[in-house]
Order: C-alpha cells, then structure tokens, then sequence
C-alpha cells in the first residue's frame, strides 16, 4: 500500500481538481479565484514521494517551490524579494549539486567504451551516482554486485547501460527526470518492479516480466517532471 500511495494521492487530488472545475463551470463555486490554487500539483505529490521514500532532494524541492509559489501568490512574500530569492535558491542548489555530485559518484574512466551501441564512459561500482545537467552523458555499468544508486537528469539526458551488470536481490535504483530524459538498459537475469509518479511527465517499462522468484529483484524508484523516463 505504502509504495502506491503517490498515485492514490495524486489520483485524488485530480479528481478534487475536477470537481472543483465543474462547480465553477456551473457557478457553484469560485475557487479558482483562490491564488496560488495550483501549487498542490507540486505540494501534494512531493509530500507523497517524501511519506513513500523518504526525505531526497527532489521530493523536498517539490515541497519548497510550491510553498514558495503559494506564499507568494498570496502575497505573504513581497514580491521582488520572492522572484529574487527564489531564483538564488534555484542557481545556489543546482551549483550545490554540481559541486557536491563529484565527490560522491563513482570515479569513471575517460575512455570511452562501445556496448551494443550505447557509447559512453565504462564504469564498475557497486554503487552508482551519475547526474546530468544541461547536457547528456552516457554509461556502461558492469559491477558484478550492483547494490543500486542514484540516475539524476536536470534539463539534459543520460542513457545508463546495465546489461552487463549483475544487480544484488533488493537493489533500489532511483531515477529523477526534472525536464529531461532518463534511459536505462536492464540486464536480462533479474525481476524488474518499477514504481513511482509520472507528473506532466512519461514513464515506460519496455522490459519482459520475469516470474523466477529465483532471480534478484531490481526496483525502479522513478520521479518524472515534464520529464520522461524509460526502462529498456
């Protein structure tokens, strides 16, 4: 239950959200007129991703615009100070990451490699940490444990190849995609169970089930914002 409970959420909330366009097409109410209104799309679904996987950095920025936004739409925050601060807060926790994020990922080789046309970086952690930023990067994970990790894409792309990793029963890899494009090859000797929530975004499982309870279970823990993600 506890891992679906970003979609019932989300699901309620947009059936709020239509009986709330219907009542003030028919002139019951007027809510729309109440600012700010919109900013449960982004509180609501970053308050579920925080209950379903705890506190990250995407969920809790969810909470924090859209807080932002409803504070600022009912004037509770001059307005020149809110667009000024909210813009530093942006630039400050992406240059944050940028240079935070290299410390943590794994160290990967500047040769590229080729696996079955997928050109990138080859890389062998147990553990993996790949972010990209306004740009695209590719990577070829052969780690013979893989533990699970983090795949991060902010206005660019990553294209992750694991099939010739071999991922440890409980691995958890959690996938962002804020405005970008995530794909990841998954290797074909484990069980596959995906489960996060697509907002104004797309999520696609191409990957054939597999019913050998022998074989380790890989998760997929997605969160896709104007963004798409794709498990290959």
């Amino acid at each position: 239950m506890k891992k679906n409970l970003t979609r019932i959420l989300f699901g309620i909330l947009l059936i709020i959200a239509a009986i709330v366009l219907l009542g003030n097409s028919f002139g019951w109410w007027n809510v729309i007129d109440v600012k700010g209104w919109w900013t449960v799309f982004l509180i609501i679904p970053g308050i579920a991703g925080i209950i379903n996987y705890g506190f990250n950095a995407w969920n809790t920025c969810l909470v924090v615009i859209g807080s932002w936004f409803l504070a600022s739409e009912q004037n509770w925050i001059p307005e020149a100070v809110s667009d000024n601060i909210l813009w530093i807060c942006i630039l400050l926790f992406i240059g944050i990451k940028l240079v935070i994020s290299p410390f943590k990922k794994p160290r990967i080789p500047s040769k590229p490699v080729v696996l079955d046309g997928v050109k990138g970086a080859n890389d062998s952690n147990n553990t993996i940490n790949y972010t990209a930023v306004f740009g695209g990067m590719e990577v070829s994970n052969s780690s013979q444990s893989l533990c699970g990790g983090t795949v991060s894409a902010i206005f660019g792309g990553a294209t992750i190849d694991l099939r010739n990793a071999v991922p440890v029963n409980g691995a958890v890899i959690e996938v962002n995609a804020i405005f970008g494009g995530v794909d990841i090859y998954i290797p074909e000797n484990c069980r596959i169970q995906a489960n996060g929530l697509p907002l104004f975004g797309g999520f696609d499982c191409k990957v054939r089930s597999q019913n050998d309870v022998s074989l380790p279970l890989l998760t997929i823990k997605y969160t896709s914002i104007l963004g798409g993600v794709e498990i290959k």
